[in-house]
């Protein structure tokens, strides 16, 4: 992802954070005639995030979000959502992370078939096979079939130590 930086200055004179809209921001002063004060800033891209559209460059609502609340600029690092939920642009929900944090935080894979993130059946073996990630490396182990539960408390147990507060079970809280 690309780094523009944000012009504090800018979206402060601008911009308000309101939970109540659905973009998590409000114009408080008109940037061109097209913008009514007290309007909600920004739209949809198409992927869940919303964004607005300042000084003609397009900017996540998160990061704005970020820089309004805490008034620093995210710069270069990304902006992570706690609870998954792309559209919550609630400054308590969003924190600075690594590309490598933000990997750890993500959701069950849509094309998962054993219903639990990290855990695949190993046909070959008639076994379970659990992978986690961290820092470029996997920590793995592998289970009799028959034993499931077991090798989804490993999961759970590793990768709450391994990921510490970006951990992530496959929850989603994603906006439907």
């Amino acid at each position: 992802m690309n780094h523009h930086p944000i012009p504090l200055d800018w979206i402060h004179k601008h911009l308000a954070i309101d939970c109540t809209s659905p973009t998590g921001l409000r114009w408080v002063k008109r940037p061109t005639n097209s913008r009514k004060v007290g309007a909600v800033a920004g739209s949809s891209n198409g992927r869940g995030y919303y964004q607005v559209r300042c000084r003609g460059v397009s900017l996540r609502a998160s990061r704005i979000a970020y820089a309004l609340h805490y008034g620093v600029d995210p710069g270069p690092a990304l902006v992570d959502h706690r609870d998954g939920n792309r559209a919550n642009n609630d400054p308590l929900n969003l924190r600075l992370c690594s590309v490598a944090q933000n990997t750890q935080n993500q959701t069950l894979a849509r094309h998962n078939r054993s219903g639990v993130k990290g855990l695949s059946y190993w046909a070959v073996r008639n076994r379970w096979r659990c992978e986690i990630g961290v820092n470029g490396r996997r920590a793995t182990r592998s289970f009799p079939a028959d034993q499931k539960a077991e090798a989804i408390h490993w999961l759970r147990n590793t990768r709450e130590a391994l990921h510490r507060e970006f951990t992530n079970h496959g929850e989603s809280g994603q906006a439907a």
